[in-house]
Formats: structure tokens, sequence, C-alpha cells
């Protein structure tokens, strides 16, 4: 984990992120173990989803590798076909990766990763229907070779529904430049979320 690559509070340059898509849909273990070919055992510590090369600019997904390992929190990995610097992407292109905890209609949280033209910056936000999100705490985040990036989530540090035995979650790539005249978005999966198992059961909700 890249400890020296923690974001800083945001600042008014943040309010200028596109808006979130809602994901009502499911992609369950089970259908991704079966299309993959992967025994599940496996897939609740490692998973790894494809998207096809099907969105203009930049931050086309690729690959998206999910680790959930001891000793560490969970991390995603976002591959995209094209290779990018973090200047190209200041101002112009963001990763979500969306967190449903709560069995909720729409995402909970998401982690956004940003450029502040040097470096990559990472943090986790609230998502609130009837207010501003709110701004979380700070994420790891580092490169991985020139078309990639990892992120490390704290679940401990998350609010879950009572009982929950397991999350969604789902990456969100924005981008406004070269051909995206306006926002290119793109998802992974293309539709839903990814039925991710906790390893315990979760306690009664915090206020978070």
């Amino acid at each position: 984990m890249e400890d020296d690559d923690v974001a800083p509070a945001p600042t008014a340059r943040m309010s200028r992120v596109p808006a979130i898509p809602g994901r009502r849909g499911v992609v369950t273990l089970a259908t991704l173990a079966v299309l993959a070919g992967i025994a599940l055992p496996v897939l609740a510590s490692r998973l790894l989803i494809t998207d096809p090369n099907d969105t203009a600019g930049l931050l086309d997904v690729h690959e998206v590798k999910f680790r959930d390992l001891d000793g560490t929190p969970p991390s995603w990995t976002v591959i995209t076909f094209n290779d990018w610097t973090v200047r190209q992407l200041w101002d112009r292109g963001y990763v979500l990766v969306n967190l449903d905890t709560r069995r909720s209609p729409e995402v909970d949280y998401y982690a956004l990763v940003r450029s502040d033209r040097d470096r990559l910056r990472a943090s986790m936000w609230r998502r609130r229907v009837d207010a501003p999100d709110l701004w979380l705490f700070a994420l790891s985040v580092g490169r991985r070779q020139q078309d990639g990036l990892e992120v490390w989530i704290p679940l401990r540090r998350l609010s879950f529904g009572a009982d929950r035995t397991l999350y969604r979650w789902s990456v969100t790539t924005l981008f406004t430049d070269g051909p995206c005249s306006g926002t290119c978005v793109d998802l992974a999966p293309d539709t839903g979320m990814v039925d991710q198992p906790l390893v315990t059961p979760s306690p009664t909700p915090s206020p978070t």
C-alpha cells in the first residue's frame, strides 16, 4: 500500500465532478464464477472482471481486479485500454468505486480517485440524496503501470446494514476531453453491481 499517496481534504475544484449514475442491478459471484469458470472460494478474496472496449476517452475500463487479503484493506485495481498520465487526468478524469453497504436503491459510499496534476489523490465519500455528498477521509492510491491505478478502502470505517453478509460494488470512470465533448462514462460491470461476501456478518449500523 502506498501510504505516501494519501489525499488531502478536497477543494472547490471537486464540485465539478459529474454526478454518479445510480446502480440498481446486481451481478452475483455465482454468475461471475460460471462465466469465468472459477471456483467461488477463490472469488471471495480475489476477483477479476473484464469490460469491453466500448467507451471513448482515456478511461475506457479493460479490467477491474478486486483483492481482499488478510492484513490489508480490500483493494480495487482499475486497468484501462489506453495508457494515460496523471497530468492528463487533471480536472478531466475521475475513477469511482461505488459501494452499496445497506441494500439501498442507490450507492451508499464511493471512493473518488482524481489527479491534482502531479499525483493521484483518493478520498472516501458518503452519498446523500437531499444534501451535498459528504467527504469522509483520505484513501491510499497508487499507479499500476501506465494504464491503471489501485485504491484501498478500509471497510471497517464504513457503516453496514445490520447482519449484512455481503456488500455490492461497481466501478465508474468519467472523462471530459478530446473525443468526450460532454462526459464519457464507463461502467464496470456494464450493468448491475458485484455481490461481495463479507468475512463476517456486519454489526449493528454505526452513525457514520
